[in-house]
């Protein structure tokens, strides 16, 4: 009866020390608002807001920019550029092979580059988004030299990069805002296509250039917007734009000359406005 009775006692304390002891620890992953337990993935990084305001209409460009690149002075004789160690080179040219870093005749510039380095205020790309265009800029080499000396395109617009020259060149884009690459073309009709997903331009342009040939070089520009032109032979340069207060700037490669200072212009719809630079030797 003693044994059974102390059982008994045993059993009920028991059950009053589970009832009243500790809460049971609360679950390891904390609750979510919804009341179900939270997600502990690693959260995904918010999405990369897109730069440029509205899209571009380029049926609004209905302005335009324009002018004349102009040397005032006595410009630098152009050099000769020695290719005899190239057979194949010498082959191509009867006359001497003069250098393109300075180019002007009649006092008109060739192979400057001008374009609009903000718009109201603002950079270009940060008013607007440009799509890029389909159609292909080319540069081609042509008697050991590219042809053009002066590449200027926008972000993602392809350049096709093709041979001329019946033996081997290699192209070699040189690092910058853009990945280098140094691939070879064998013989004349091969082609290659690049795309460029940074702006390099201006000062922070990139060189081309022929590892096989070491005078063979060229500029490479990328615009992150299609305000921009490279002056022709007669110095002479034209682009559209929509209504606006631009400021233009110039660029030359060469360091022996200068280059004046940008230029504010505004333009309404369906003005054209010159904006001429001289260009002086230093």
């Amino acid at each position: 009866m003693v044994t059974r009775l102390f059982a008994l006692l045993s059993l009920l304390a028991m059950v009053a020390l589970t009832g009243c002891g500790d809460s049971a620890p609360p679950p390891s992953t904390p609750p979510s608002s919804s009341g179900g337990p939270a997600k502990t993935d690693t959260p995904k990084a918010a999405p990369k807001k897109a730069s440029g305001g509205a899209a571009y209409d380029a049926a609004k460009a209905t302005g335009t920019i324009k002018g004349v690149a102009s040397f005032e002075g006595t410009a630098p004789k152009a050099k000769e550029i020695d290719i005899s160690s190239s057979a194949d080179c010498k082959a191509k040219h009867t006359e001497p092979m003069l250098k393109e870093d300075v180019l002007v005749k009649d006092g008109k510039v060739q192979n400057a580059v001008v374009y609009v380095k903000s718009v109201d205020g603002g950079n270009p790309e940060d008013k607007w988004s440009f799509e890029a265009p389909a159609t292909e800029v080319k540069i081609d080499q042509v008697g050991c030299r590219y042809e053009p000396h002066i590449v200027a395109l926008q972000v993602d617009q392809p350049l096709l990069i093709t041979t001329s020259d019946d033996f081997p060149h290699n192209i070699h884009k040189l690092a910058g805002e853009n990945a280098e690459f140094n691939e070879s073309q064998q013989k004349a009709g091969m082609k290659a296509t690049k795309k460029f997903s940074n702006a390099e331009f201006g000062d922070k342009s990139a060189k081309i250039v022929c590892n096989i040939h070491n005078w063979m070089s060229a500029s490479l520009h990328v615009f992150p917007h299609p305000f921009f032109a490279v002056t022709k032979a007669d110095g002479t340069y034209e682009f559209k734009v929509p209504a606006g207060e631009y400021e233009v700037v110039v660029w030359h490669e060469s360091d022996k000359v200068a280059v004046p200072a940008a230029q504010k212009v505004k333009v309404g719809d369906g003005e054209s406005k010159e904006v001429n630079f001289a260009i002086k030797a230093k």
